[in-house]
């Protein structure tokens, strides 16, 4: 924006968040609308966001490719070649909507896309699990991270009546749909499924310097 004679120059901080660009959109596109741009990117440990994504479609949304319970769904779209193998995607008769679920937690492989179009310096990956069991300590890194005055958010949050760390109204939900876990064998499936590609991402991580908690293991 224009500036006034003789006025000093302030940095202005635009941002966007949205939880919709990891995986779908073109980091080609975006680093040419915006090369500087500084990407924060929180993730979560894939199998437990699979299943709250599953468990919300089901009880919030009701979505027709959703409606049976998780582990049907699950058990229909993850197959062995041979006992004790990797599970691996259905290629035949699985919905679009299902296939993205699972295949969104194949984190590696889109943060391989970003890395092709962004410089490793100007990406930093968050765990939602780090965040919410040391929330104050990820806001230091975020704020160092975009090179931002330091703020003390310990001397305004309070926590809710879930016990987590909140600045202003909390915006917790009720999550009253139901939230029944799948078997444990459908749980060890997805954990699994994950395994190998939470290793890449882990090499991938400390090849490029890119975790926020440099000393913080990834979640499972």
């Amino acid at each position: 924006s224009a500036m006034a004679a003789g006025a000093p120059l302030v940095r202005r901080l635009a941002y966007e968040k949205t939880p919709a660009y990891f995986d779908l959109s073109n980091p080609a596109l975006l680093a040419c609308a915006v090369p500087r741009a500084e990407l924060l990117v929180m993730l979560r440990a894939p199998a437990a966001r699979a299943i709250s994504a599953y468990q919300m479609c089901a009880g919030h949304i009701h979505g027709k490719w959703c409606q049976a319970s998780i582990d049907e769904a699950i058990g229909s779209a993850l197959t062995r070649s041979a006992s004790g193998s990797v599970p691996r995607l259905r290629r035949r008769h699985l919905s679009p909507q299902l296939k993205r679920l699972l295949t969104m937690g194949m984190y590696s492989a889109h943060l391989h896309r970003w890395l092709e179009h962004f410089d490793a310096a100007q990406m930093r990956i968050l765990w939602l699990e780090h965040f919410k069991s040391e929330p104050f300590e990820c806001m230091d890194a975020v704020q160092r991270f975009l090179g931002l005055p330091p703020h003390d958010y310990r001397a305004s949050a309070t926590r809710n009546e879930k016990g987590l760390w909140v600045i202003g109204k909390s915006k917790s939900s009720s999550e009253r749909w139901d939230k029944t876990p799948p078997s444990p064998e459908v749980n060890a499936t997805l954990h699994q499924f994950y395994a190998p590609w939470q290793r890449t991402l882990a090499e991938l991580l400390r090849a490029h310097n890119l975790s926020l908690l440099p000393a913080r293991p990834i979640p499972g």
